[in-house]
């Protein structure tokens, strides 16, 4: 009887042990990803990008999801080729949205009605309304207030509608806004603009380049490569990866204050830095204004209120060091806002400064040195449309001009 031929082929086996540490490591790995994710759910104390894919309404306080709306830019900012980012149009949030034109709050219509007074604010973050939710912003409250004047005092004349479009932006520097102003505000046709900024200026052109904000960093993150956006992938979708990358951080934060604890903070600043830095956001105000007064265009530009300038220099140290660089930014900002009030007034009667600089001795109208509360956002809103009232703006006719030559609806 002939026997069966035996099969001298080989066949790759997976040791049972492989096999059994395999799933248990698997079955580990879900179990902590669970607690993770259940951790992050009943206590999101710390709101991350990540929290907006499936923390529901209720679970974070107003503030938290505020926050969470607004710090983590590439969630609804997108790489610009000329302003380096821009907010994504459409893009909305539980308190925030951009309409089509990437404008916080409603949507407008390209081209202005004839019953309307448009007037479009630029600015960065403070402008915009960090941590504050659309209907509360200084932008909205100023449409209310000159919507509600002009009804009960009909001061508009035959244009019966106020329309206040904010297009500022998170992090935006003069030089940004002088683009956007071109490009994106102009094709609209507003009565008037308001230039709300220097904040940004003061700190990203005032540091030290290897301690500037620079705007690389953001190009960068908008722009990342293959690898980088696997990891922002991989973060958005594991509470686990999360809470070790929180960890670590931790960790390197007490590594840094154990490392350098006795020593000393140092500054310096490179030759001609700050005159740099103060001509340059000088020259992006003087063009913005010769752009509005060709077009007839009427002008208010704010001297930005902040906290910080009003505390001493000692309370400032707290979160600006050390001494001589709190000192050095202070005598930066009094330059710019000096001279950005000797170039308003070289352009005629139609432009204006509006300086609320008091408002920074409010404590109450500030969430941390910057940022405005409701109530600042209020304060803000009753003192431009003072300035706005007090403008000749309101008894002219609508302004005829041209087609812009890059518009929303134009094509290759």
């Amino acid at each position: 009887m002939d026997t069966p031929a035996r099969n001298t082929s080989t066949h790759f086996q997976v040791p049972k042990s492989a096999v059994y540490i395999m799933v248990i490591s698997f079955a580990l790995i879900m179990i902590l990803e669970v607690v993770a994710r259940t951790v992050e759910y009943i206590w999101p104390a710390a709101p991350t990008g990540a929290t907006l894919n499936y923390v529901p309404a209720g679970k974070l306080s107003d503030a938290d999801q505020l926050k969470a709306e607004h710090r983590y830019w590439d969630r609804y900012m997108r790489h610009d080729p000329y302003l380096v980012f821009s907010p994504i149009p459409g893009w909305r949030g539980r308190y925030t949205r951009y309409n089509s034109f990437g404008f916080r709050g409603q949507e407008i219509a390209g081209k202005k009605p004839s019953d309307t007074i448009r007037i479009a604010v630029l600015g960065g973050s403070t402008a915009f309304g960090a941590f504050v939710k659309d209907q509360d912003t200084f932008p909205a409250v100023l449409q209310g207030l000159l919507q509600e004047n002009a009804a009960s005092t009909g001061a508009v004349g035959s244009r019966s509608k106020i329309e206040v479009i904010n297009a500022a932006v998170p992090g935006y520097t003069s030089t940004q806004e002088l683009i956007s102003l071109h490009l994106k505000v102009l094709p609209l046709a507003p009565d008037v603009v308001i230039v709300f900024d220097s904040i940004n200026d003061v700190y990203n052109l005032g540091h030290p380049p290897q301690n500037a904000w620079e705007m690389d960093e953001w190009e960068n993150r908008l722009t990342m490569t293959m690898p980088q956006r696997m990891r922002q992938l991989l973060l958005r979708s594991s509470a686990l990866l999360r809470l070790g990358v929180l960890l670590r951080g931790h960790l390197s934060d007490w590594k840094y204050k154990v490392v350098h604890q006795e020593q000393a903070p140092t500054w310096k600043p490179g030759p001609g830095a700050f005159e740099a830095a103060a001509d340059t956001y000088l020259e992006n105000i003087r063009s913005m204004l010769a752009l509005l007064k060709v077009r007839g265009i009427r002008g208010i530009t704010i001297t930005q209120p902040a906290r910080q300038w009003s505390i001493s220099d000692t309370e400032m140290t707290a979160f600006v060091r050390p001494l001589e660089r709190v000192q050095a930014l202070r005598s930066l900002r009094e330059t710019m806002k000096r001279r950005t009030i000797d170039i308003v007034a070289q352009f005629g009667t139609d432009f204006s400064v509006v300086d609320l600089d008091d408002l920074g001795q409010v404590p109450s109208y500030f969430g941390d040195l910057m940022h405005f509360t409701e109530a600042g956002n209020r304060a803000v809103a009753h003192r431009i449309a003072d300035a706005v009232l007090k403008s000749p703006i309101i008894e002219r006719e609508p302004i005829v001009t041209k087609p812009a030559l890059f518009s929303k609806t134009s094509s290759n």
